[in-house]
């Protein structure tokens, strides 16, 4: 498995996120612009071995222009998964929604405050492109489907549902300690 993790410019990647990937055994690559997140994840795309491609946006509010990375790696980098990482209210992974690119969109469109004060000029692909349609699930979920870029005919399941983002995320080192130090 291997990671691709954007995140602010001028600022640390969250390290409890990234001790918690790679004692998963996950690879992690951090990028500070979107360029080189996409460039990253489409080279992962194609390289031979690798079981799971992922984009984690860390703190995806405060990226300039997560909602179009997104959108681009549904169509660049098919089956890879997007994750979002906040660490407010409390620490959370969990899968990208539709629902969060549209938050996303609505920000960066208002002028949001809480984007980068570094942003970087807005990511395009000539010519402008839309995203391909997604798939109505028959589900009444108000949260939405999580976003995916596998591009089969058929809806894939969920690779990781949201308690198990969580896990990964936990702190091995409770459990360590209360075996008495054994496995």
């Amino acid at each position: 498995m291997v990671c691709v993790l954007f995140h602010e410019p001028n600022t640390a990647p969250p390290v409890r996120l990234c001790r918690a990937l790679g004692n998963k055994g996950i690879r992690i690559r951090t990028c500070t612009d979107q360029y080189t997140a996409l460039s990253a994840l489409c080279a992962n795309s194609k390289r031979p071995g690798i079981s799971l491609n992922i984009l984690v946006l860390a703190e995806p509010t405060r990226l300039c222009d997560a909602a179009e990375l997104v959108q681009l790696a549904e169509v660049y980098a098919p089956g890879s998964v997007c994750w979002m990482f906040s660490e407010t209210p409390h620490e959370q992974i969990r899968e990208v929604r539709p629902s969060d690119l549209e938050t996303w969109r609505s920000t960066a469109s208002g002028g949001g405050e809480s984007r980068s004060a570094h942003a970087s000029p807005s990511l395009r692909i000539a010519p402008e492109m839309t995203a391909p349609k997604q798939k109505e699930s028959g589900r009444n979920d108000p949260a939405g489907d999580p976003v995916r870029t596998d591009t089969g005919t058929e809806e894939p399941g969920s690779i990781l549902t949201d308690d198990e983002l969580s896990m990964l995320l936990a702190d091995d080192s409770g459990e360590h300690e209360r075996n008495g130090g054994h496995g």
